[in-house]
């Protein structure tokens, strides 16, 4: 198998079950003080209150873009971690559930997490809200996109989506894969980049690495369509090079 066949079919389930054994705060936000060594009380606390910050943010823009005060009856968080959003959303929904493949994230969730219920097994619907954040980015962008439509036939009629993906990045980001087809639509610096990260990793990047994947914004946008998601807000989102959207939409109620 060549190595961007590789990469693309690679099982990033076990990558994250890998860090969650050892960092699973971390493997959310990588910032240091959130490495186990240093995560006491006051960073801890903090960690779950950016969660807070960005759930509470989520919850103004829906007021704003469908003018309703905004709360949901079942709320799904795919992607939970250590649950930073899921127990924040559940200022927002009567019913929060959070979904996660790592073992060590979905433990350090139970521990501290009192508002969701957590699991390994994506569940079933129909949920009146759907939040993804800093999570379809870590998944092959051809598997993720099946994922997206499964979620999608979890939606409610009415139901809210807040949803997170990587599009595309800057040369100097240090864990970009693309797909063979694709590499030579990249600036120069970046080919170099990625041919140098070819050579050094030969056909797979280390069981833990942290990898990042772009999506086909077109046709993201599409399965929402599909969804019945008409009406959809794009806010640009840049982390340390890494640019990608944040989406807000909401499917259309069923006639009457």
């Amino acid at each position: 198998m060549g190595f961007f066949k590789a990469v693309e079919a690679r099982d990033t389930d076990a990558d994250w079950r890998r860090i969650g054994e050892s960092e699973p705060h971390w493997g959310v936000l990588t910032a240091p003080e959130f490495r186990q060594a240093r995560l006491d009380p006051a960073n801890l606390e903090e960690f779950y209150a950016t969660g807070q910050r960005h759930i509470a943010d989520v919850a103004m823009q829906f007021s704003q873009i469908f003018g309703v005060a905004f709360h949901a009856s079942k709320a799904f968080d795919f992607g939970c971690g250590v649950g930073r959003l899921t127990e924040a959303m559940a200022a927002y929904a009567d019913h929060v559930i959070g979904y996660d493949i790592s073992p060590g994230m979905l433990a350090a969730a139970r521990q501290h997490g009192t508002a969701g219920r957590y699991t390994d097994e994506l569940p079933d619907g129909p949920f009146g809200w759907i939040n993804s954040y800093i999570v379809f980015q870590h998944i092959p962008a051809s598997r993720g996109m099946q994922l997206l439509d499964q979620l999608m036939a979890r939606l409610a009629p009415g139901g809210f989506v807040s949803l997170h993906f990587t599009i595309y990045r800057e040369p100097r980001d240090h864990h970009v894969w693309v797909e063979r087809g694709k590499l030579r639509h990249l600036p120069r610096p970046l080919q170099r980049l990625v041919r140098q990260q070819i050579k050094r990793f030969a056909k797979q990047p280390p069981l833990g690495t942290v990898l990042m994947y772009d999506y086909d914004l077109t046709r993201i946008i599409e399965v929402l369509h599909r969804a019945g998601i008409g009406r959809t807000l794009l806010v640009h989102d840049n982390h340390g090079g890494h640019h990608g959207v944040k989406i807000f939409g909401r499917r259309a109620e069923l006639a009457r």
